[in-house]
């Protein structure tokens, strides 16, 4: 693994003198392995390497002066070690300083970097710790506020108790972090050269460390000091400095315990170190002196008594890897050492037994080697020292044996040690070492073996996992597991084969040889499965048998058992035994068959079982008379167990099976009663074995198979009448009865055992456990009890009658762990897919339910109150928590944690065969009901939240109460449950904001008021710091109130309405969250985790508008005004971001995204001009230069982006890096956007102008690689025919908790799933990788989807910025984006978006490169675009056009605009910018055709088609409401859409296509009907008017023109009627009938200018006379408006506009053409008026010379009365307004008075008059002529 190197050798001054440069970050880097920063970790333990290799430099000594003078401190900035710091000369003095070092016993200089450091973090507000001087709860409040004389920074001042306290902290930290170099020594070699330093030097290092805790325990032990001081503050000030110095008094010594086993166990101490750690030992009484007169025992007392055992152990010589006492070390052989030990241990009453015995193994074993070797020197020399013979030796060494075995059980205390002990693998493995040497020299009883399997099964579990680190140079030492170490121990095996001949009669030995081989399950298994020898007691005369002496050898038994010394014999005639605790009603024998070897034996009386039919009586014969045989038997002894176990159970059945199985307190009373009545040795004897027997099923079934568990079950139940289940309901009933918590907890154990059995995947014992938790009515299933009552204390449910009442009598709650823990595999077993169906075959899913719920509501009440109750193993409440938490995390998470059941996805009549997790859902409701409750009354779930916080933030003379700072069993268990409980609620959040989207709970209420008590624990305890970090970001990211448009009421607003952060915190708590952050951000020691939680918190803070705080965090400044400025500077939080992304490339990808992301949310939020400044380049250049150089891929990385085929891990790591860049792309286009300094941007431009970017970038970041279509559709397919109930989708993983951006599990919950499937092959087989890849893809896929939206809109805003001037090259992007659409297409609904963002992004190139294009055209000249551009790109448009994805017609007739709207206006573009049309379209002709066709004539269809069906049903709703018909969206867009096509065959038109690619195109539009649609559509346009203007006709008339300019086509429209569509529609009509002005009805005058009359002349132009006659008829037909236009300049009320000077033009010039035409003669009518009759008129106002004369002088005159025509005009046309709008802008008057806006105006229309009056002379030339 490779790791980005660090910086420099050397820390610079900013890391070095930052708070963050600590002991603590780097612990934390060593005990959580953060291996990405080992390079930093390198760089600061170079810098203090001289403190580390000697800690003790720490402490103050003669020779240690401070460096620092007042001056100095007075200029405000120190220097210690080379390191500059600055410092508040108020916040101390030379002569405080130097006070406290003596106080404290510190080196001065470290007191001095202690008190900075402390001031820089602002620990617990020390600003204001004089406003209240109880700030931290050390001592009694006194008279804060007194001068205690002229200096303000006095020795009595509060703020030095907070300095002392942190300075303590940081002695221990240093020795916390010396322990985990040695922990991980192997990660690094520096490392190993620390403690090789170390060892070097060991002697003087175990001597410090000893004299230390000497001294440290004789400050524990001293009383008060002496105050002689009358001052209330003196004296309040040194007592509480004196429970500081005792409280880390006591923390460190377990530090010093701690290092100096880690130093002993690679080297053998010195005499000299042994004999003055057994003084201490002697002088301590083993450490137990610590709890004496001023402090009491604790936890943490007795870890140390346990550390310091350890430690024992070692001194004496245990050799760990060897497990043996090394007997031949120098200090034995001195006799001082010697006598100090012997006094020592033998000294006092507070020795532990593992010393005295491991003392007594060297002794014996010394012993054993001067009796072998009497004449050795060192023997002689020895015992000649200590005046002893060699007998003497002996007598003394029987002596400490006697008082060894007259202490406590060994085993016992070496458990009790092993429990104080297990947050720390080293020490079960030098414990485990101590056994294994142990072991040859305890005799092994039956209380002794108990103890013996309960110790090795606990070393046997693993280390509890609270971030504290194993030393892995000891782990290493055991290759093979622990359990198997002592399995093929021989001393263990001889102890098993001794106690297994004894075996079943004996029973003593029946119950040490279950206990013997429970410590494995597998051993018991096979070892029980094959029994060869049966054990039996007899009475003389009983066995007929002969003896065989000579047959044969007694090696076929037991070797070396000093007890079996008779000769083998042979049985005579069968032997029928009866089994042990058979009834003699019952008729069950064993036969043992005439002619079977066994050895007779002389019984021990003490030993018989307790048969009434075979056991010796105190009255009746001698026990001389009873012998023991041991069979040679081949047997299984599951089913002697199984027998055994029913025999004893029967014995102590006191109910009747035929009555009521309800328990009440007389049948409760009768059991004491006679239980009473046994013997109590019987009675215990007999419950002992059960005990034992179940405690052995319950290690057997956790480790064998489940064919090996079915064999077992069968053989169990072979002797037995009951099977088992049965049986085992029985003794549940039984023990339900006599509230037996043993029992319950052993049952409960089993039955969860026997569902997980064989590991992964449903049981096949699941429908028997439940039967037997259904009928023994453990949970009152469909009773009348509690019911679901909620009421825990209800006596009619005896399960919570045991819980709340014995458990919490007796201080134990092993059985409510047990509970929880069986809790937890029902659950589990119920949401097996084999379970969800109620059929025969299963368990009802509503009795399940009900189960579950039940056990959900106990659990609650117990979450409820259990913080109050009195636990005996401290620990266990903290389990019990965990335990509790984790439950209910899986219920929730299981049942809202996927979108089948998220209240947004509705799904049809859910089952419990189509959603399983519904038998969790009751459960659920009750959680969330506790812990989300609005109602403050009803809510005591939140008691543990408020009870942490509040015992975190107290103060802890001792380590009395609940602490994390211990470094204990208990307190890494409390860790724990500080994590679990943060978690949880963070999850509850969460729960309630993103899926239930309920009002604001009371837990949301508490978590803001106890805001500043969070802020004081993130400063206090920084392994928690990530925790509180994300249960804020819970909070601030949770939803409140209308925030997503809901309809609350007022009163919900107000109450849901989002909680201020700033106004929680205050000014002074918002302050020093500020600097906290700031310091954790700059800091190159903190983990990366705690970094992501803080990036997210600004992201969030910013996100959800918390307006004070994000200025705050913005800025540095509080948003609250002043008057102190000083006391408004502080660090943006901002800028620190930035300067993290100039080291970018030491972060890892999945950190630099929320990095990022963190950026990107600021610039997004807020005003950008704020956040732009000066020092930005080097941030901006960072970040392309990171794209630079992560784009290209390393030589072995060449295809990172392109292969998906290699690992998970390699996909993961390509989606963090590809969304990495993605977020780099979103940052530099938010810049571009809004930064004008082209010294920031030019390093953007410098990227997008490379020809790279365009060559090689592009196509890689536009692109999606490796989309698996095959892979999703097999996957999808599969799913559902293996698990035809459910769709993958089905599973899909909601927002809730996702804590990995990119993973296995992020899509779909990989988790649920492997709990519904894993008993299936097809899931375990292929299915789950199939689920993962499928999974993995879709993640991949979406990271390049945000690549290409980012880095989409940074070209985007580069083409803005470059607006004036951009790059033509951009048109091969455009192309690109084009072809990569019709490469990939849309394989997946997923691709949709990033397809149309191509589009979009192309049109918004092509779009802009046009403008730049035209101005050229009209102005400089610029680079062309080449020919071969816009090939390229015409064929990648016209591909995209008829591609299936865009499926043209279809988008067309569903709106579905997206597709193909900017894709039109592309390929109009493109038509505009080609320089040579006619071959772009006509070196392809089949595509031209396919265009033409799909675009043109099909697509016209489709839209008019569409616009008169939208037009029908709106005018069908509108005739119901009398109202006019306003355009729909739709009729919009199909409007824009028709302008779109026709622009684009005007394009088309414009071309001079060959006479057959003419015919082609006039065969589609004929094919398509297209003419027909064109001419329905003028035709019906009456009947669909828009705001009760005829627009369609409008359009329709501008595509027959653009239609007609092409003659085929032409000729075509002709043939269908044109003129009669044109004369015969009713808005024609309408025309027809005259007096249409453009000032008063603009569209009816248009349509007849611009349409009707254009398109006769057109015609005329093309078809000259062929067109006369129906020119003519369309004449007359508007004669009426003809005569009114012409004749109207002669009336007085003219109006004149730019539209009827037009219309005259046109009529005008229509007559000039057809008089040319001689259009008269052409149609036979008399161009002279007959005598009495009148010639037909087609032109009434210019028909005769007379009338032309006429219109001819009114126009003369308005050109000869300028004013006149001036004042007649009226703007109406857009081009007329244009004229106006430009004077305005264009005049130089700044004048905004109303006069002056008037004179623009008239010289705006002056200048429209001058157009209009040249336009009318051209009238008046045209009539001329």
């Amino acid at each position: 693994m490779s790791f980005p190197l660090a910086k420099s050798s050397n820390a610079n001054n900013k890391d070095a003198s930052s708070p963050s440069w600590s002991f603590e970050s780097a612990i934390n880097i060593l005990q959580h392995k953060h291996l990405e920063l080992l390079p930093a970790l390198k760089t600061f333990l170079d810098s203090n390497k001289k403190l580390i290799t000697d800690p003790f430099g720490f402490l103050n000594n003669d020779s240690q002066k401070l460096k620092v003078t007042q001056a100095d401190i007075d200029k405000e900035e120190v220097k210690l070690g080379g390191i500059s710091y600055s410092i508040d000369k108020t916040v101390t003095d030379v002569k405080t300083i130097e006070v406290l070092a003596k106080k404290l016993n510190i080196d001065p200089n470290q007191v001095l970097k202690s008190i900075i450091q402390t001031n820089e973090k602002r620990i617990l507000g020390l600003d204001e710790i004089k406003k209240n001087f109880n700030h931290i709860n050390l001592i009694p409040k006194a008279n804060a506020n007194k001068d205690n004389g002229p200096e303000d920074n006095n020795i009595y001042d509060p703020k030095n108790l907070i300095y002392s306290l942190e300075i303590l902290k940081e002695k221990r930290q240093l020795f916390t972090l010396v322990i985990s170099i040695f922990k991980n020594q192997t990660l690094d070699p520096s490392l190993e050269d620390i403690t090789n330093s170390i060892l070097i030097n060991y002697e003087s290092m175990v001597d410090k460390i000893l004299s230390n805790i000497s001294s440290d325990i004789d400050t524990l032990l001293d009383s008060d000091l002496d105050i002689t001081s009358v001052d209330d503050d003196a004296i309040n000030f040194e007592r509480s400095l004196s429970l500081i110095i005792k409280k880390e008094c006591a923390l460190i010594i377990s530090e010093y315990l701690r290092l100096l086993i880690q130093i002993l166990i690679p080297i053998n101490p010195s005499n000299k170190l042994i004999k003055k750690w057994f003084q201490l030992m002697g002088k301590t009484k083993c450490f137990t002196s610590m709890c004496s007169e001023n402090t009491e025992k604790n936890h943490h007392t007795e870890t140390i008594y346990s550390l310091a055992t350890i430690a024992s152990l070692l001194f004496l010589g245990l050799e760990v890897e060897e497990n043996v006492f090394n007997i031949k070390l120098n200090y034995l052989s001195d006799v001082s050492v010697y006598n100090e030990i012997q006094k020592s241990i033998f000294g006092n009453d507070f020795t532990s037994s593992l010393i005295i015995y491991g003392w007594n193994i060297i002794n014996f074993s010394r012993y054993l080697l001067f009796e072998e070797f009497p004449e050795a020197n060192d023997a002689n020399k020895f015992l000649s020292g200590l005046n002893f013979t060699l007998e003497d030796f002996r007598h003394q060494v029987t002596e400490c044996i006697l008082i060894a075995e007259h202490k406590r059980e060994i085993f016992d205390s070496i458990l009790e040690i092993h429990d104080n002990i297990t947050f720390d693998h080293i020490y079960k493995v030098i414990l485990a070492s101590f056994v294994k040497a142990l072991l040859p020299f305890v005799k092994i009883t039956t209380k002794s073996s108990i103890s013996f399997s309960k110790l090795l099964k606990a070393m046997a579990t693993l280390t509890l996992e609270t971030g504290m680190e194993s030393s892995e140079a000891v782990v290493a030492m055991n290759e093979k597991t622990f359990l198997e170490s002592f399995v093929l121990d021989n001393n263990y095996l001889k102890a098993v084969q001794i106690h297994k001949l004894k075996v079943p009669e004996d029973l003593d030995a029946l119950a040490c040889f279950m206990n013997l081989i429970n410590v494995d399950g597998k051993l018991a298994y096979s070892v029980l499965s094959s029994m060869d020898t049966y054990y039996h007691i007899f009475k003389n005369g009983e066995l007929k048998y002969e003896y065989l002496s000579n047959l044969i050898s007694a090696n076929s038994f037991a070797n070396n058992e000093p007890a079996i010394d008779e000769d083998v014999a042979v049985l005579t005639q069968d032997a029928i035994i009866r089994t042990i605790f058979e009834p003699t009603s019952n008729s069950d024998y064993l036969r043992i068959e005439s002619g079977a070897q066994l050895k007779v034996l002389r019984a021990n009386k003490n030993s018989f079982s307790n048969q009434s039919t075979t056991e010796p009586s105190e009255n009746s014969e001698s026990p001389d008379q009873w012998n023991a045989a041991i069979f040679k038997y081949n047997y299984n002894g599951w089913s002697l167990i199984g027998k055994t176990l029913e025999n004893l159970v029967s014995g102590l059945s006191l109910f009747d099976e035929n009555k009521s199985s309800f328990i009440n307190e007389r049948s409760i009373s009768k059991i004491k009663d006679l239980s009473e009545d046994l013997s109590s040795n019987e009675f215990k004897t007999k419950n002992d074995l059960i005990l034992c027997i179940l405690n052995l099923l319950v290690t057997v079934f956790s480790s064998v198979t489940f064919e090996e568990a079915e064999d077992l079950i069968k053989k169990f139940q072979a002797s037995a009448s009951l099977n088992f289940f049965e049986l085992i309901f029985k003794i549940l009933k039984i023990s339900l009865q006599s509230k037996d918590l043993d029992k319950l907890t052993l049952i409960n154990k089993l039955l969860n055992n026997l569902l997980q059995v064989g590991g992964s995947g449903i049981s096949g014992f699941s429908r028997e456990v439940w039967s037997v938790l259904i009928k023994s009515n453990y949970f009152d299933v469909n009773g009348s009890g509690t019911g679901g009552s909620g009421d825990v204390l209800n006596d009619n449910n005896l399960l919570l009658n045991i819980i709340f009442a014995n458990q919490k009598s007796k201080g134990d709650y092993k059985f409510g762990i047990s509970l929880i823990n069986l809790a937890d595999s029902l659950i589990i077993d119920a949401l097996s897919i084999e379970n969800v169906s109620d059929n025969n075959n299963n368990i009802s899913l509503k009795i399940k339910d009900e189960i579950i719920s039940k056990l959900t509501t106990i659990f609650i009440a117990s979450y409820e109150n259990f913080f109050n109750w009195d636990f005996n193993k401290q620990y266990q409440r903290f389990e019990f928590g965990i335990l509790i938490l984790d439950l209910f995390s899986k219920i929730l998470f299981t049942i809202y944690s996927i979108d089948l059941n998220n209240p947004g996805t509705k799904q049809k009549s859910p089952t419990y065969a189509n959603n399983p997790t519904l038998v969790l859902k009751n459960s659920g409701n009750k959680i969330i009901n506790s812990f989300l409750t609005s109602n403050s009354f009803d809510c005591l779930t939140i008691k543990p939240l408020e009870a942490i916080i509040n015992n975190l933030i107290s103060f802890s003379p001792m380590a009395d109460s609940l602490s994390i700072e211990t470094h204990d069993n208990l307190s890494l268990w409390y860790e724990n449950f500080v994590y679990s409980v943060f978690d949880f609620n963070k999850l509850m959040i969460s729960l309630r904001s993103t899926i239930l989207k309920s009002d604001i709970s009371v837990l949301e209420q508490s978590i803001c008021n106890n805001l500043k008590s969070l802020i004081k624990i993130y400063l206090k305890f920084p392994s928690l710091k990530l925790k509180i970090m994300n249960l804020i970001i819970g909070l601030i990211n949770s939803i409140y109130g209308d925030e997503k448009g809901g309809k609350n009421s007022d009163d919900k607003k107000t109450k849901n309405k989002q909680p201020s952060l700033l106004s929680y915190l205050g000014d002074s708590h918002s302050k020093i969250l500020l600097n906290s952050l700031a310091i954790d951000l700059e800091g190159t020691l903190i983990d990366f985790n705690l970094k992501n939680s803080l990036y997210d918190f600004f992201a969030n803070v910013l996100e959800k508008n918390q307006e004070g705080l994000s200025i705050m965090l913005l800025t540095g400044v509080s948003n609250q005004k002043k008057k102190d400025a000083k006391s408004q500077t502080g660090k943006s939080i901002l800028q620190i971001l930035k300067q993290n992304v100039i080291n970018l490339n030491t972060y890892p990808d999945s950190v630099a995204i929320h990095l990022l992301d963190a950026i990107s949310f600021a610039f997004n939020s807020w005003s950008t001009a704020q956040k732009i400044g000066e020092d930005d380049a080097k941030f901006i250049e960072s970040l392309t230069s990171y794209f630079s150089n992560n784009i290209n891929y390393s030589p072995e990385e060449t295809n990172e982006l392109e292969d998906l085929t290699e690992t998970i891990e390699k996909t993961i790591k390509n989606c963090y890096r590809v969304k990495l860049i993605s977020s780099i792309g979103e940052i530099l286009a938010l810049y571009l956007f809004s930064c004008s300094n082209q010294t920031i941007i030019k390093p953007i431009l410098n990227l997008l102008e490379a020809p790279q970017f365009l060559k090689t970038y592009a196509s890689k970041i536009f692109r999606v690689h490796n989309y698996n279509s095959n892979l999703h559709l097999s996957t999808h397919k599969d799913f559902i025919k293996y698990f035809g109930n459910f769709k993958l989708e089905d599973f899909r993983r909601t927002n809730l908790n996702k804590v990995r951006r990119y993973g296995i599990s992020t899509v779909y919950n990989l988790s649920l799933m492997d709990q519904l499937f894993c008993s299936k092959y097809e899931w375990n087989d292929f299915l789950r990788h199939g689920v993962i890849q499928t999974s993995l893809n879709l993640q991949y896929v979406s990271s390049q989807n945000n690549l290409i939206k980012s880095w989409g809109a940074l070209v985007s805003s580069y083409v803005r910025f470059k607006s004036s001037n951009p790059s033509n090259d951009f048109i091969d992007l455009a192309s690109l984006l084009l072809s990569i659409n019709n490469d990939e297409g849309i394989p997946a609904p997923s691709f949709r978006d990033i397809y149309l963002a191509r589009i979009e992004l192309a049109f918004f190139l092509i779009y802009n490169l046009s403008k730049k294009l035209h101005k050229n055209e009209t102005g400089s000249m610029g680079k062309q675009v080449t020919d071969d551009q816009i090939n390229d790109l015409f064929d990648a448009v016209v591909a995209s056009l008829l591609s299936e994805e865009v499926n043209f017609l279809v988008s067309l007739s569903n709106n579905d605009v997206q597709l193909y709207r900017s894709l039109l206006r592309i390929l109009l573009i493109t038509l505009n910018l080609c320089s040579n049309k006619a071959y772009l379209l006509e070196k392809n002709p089949g595509v031209l055709i396919d265009l033409f066709g799909k675009i043109i004539a099909s697509g016209s269809k489709v839209i008019i088609a569409n616009i008169q069906n939208e037009m029908s049903s709106q005018t069908v709703s509108n005739s119901k409401t009398s109202g006019s018909t306003h355009a729909s969206p739709i009729t919009v867009n199909k409007i824009e859409d028709l302008l779109s096509i026709i622009s684009i065959f005007k394009s088309f038109a414009a071309i001079k296509f060959s006479n057959e690619i003419n015919e082609s195109l006039s065969i589609l539009l004929d094919a398509n009907e297209t003419i027909k649609y064109i001419m329905e559509l003028y035709t019906y346009s009456s009947s669909m008017l828009i705001d009760d203007e005829p627009i369609f006709a409008d359009l329709a008339l501008m595509y027959i023109i653009e239609l007609i300019s092409v003659d085929v086509i032409a000729e075509k429209l002709l043939n269908y009627g044109l003129f009669s569509t044109l004369i015969n529609s009713p808005i024609s009509i309408e025309i027809q009938k005259g007096g249409i002005r453009s000032d008063l009805q603009p569209r009816y005058h248009h349509i007849w200018s611009n349409g009707l009359l254009t398109i006769v002349l057109i015609l005329l132009g093309k078809f000259g006379p062929r067109v006369i006659p129906d020119t003519c008829i369309f004449l007359k037909s508007f004669e009426k408006q003809i005569d009114f236009t012409l004749n109207n300049w002669s009336k007085d009320s003219l109006i004149i506009t730019t539209p009827m000077i037009r219309e005259t033009s046109q009529l005008i010039l229509l007559h000039k053409v057809l008089n040319l035409m001689n259009f008269r003669e052409f149609i036979g009518v008399s161009q002279q008026d007959g005598e009495g009759k009148e010639a037909p008129h087609f032109f009434p106002g210019l028909d005769t010379p007379k009338q032309q004369a006429k219109l001819l002088d009114s126009l003369n005159h308005l050109l000869t009365h300028p004013k006149y025509l001036q004042s007649r005009i009226v703007v109406t046309h857009f081009e007329d307004q244009n004229i106006i709008e430009e004077e305005l802008v264009n005049s130089s008057v700044a004048n905004t008075s109303y006069s002056g806006s008037s004179m623009i105006a008239v010289k705006g229309k002056s200048r429209l008059a001058s157009r209009l009056i040249n336009e009318i002379k051209g009238l008046c030339e045209s009539l001329n002529n």
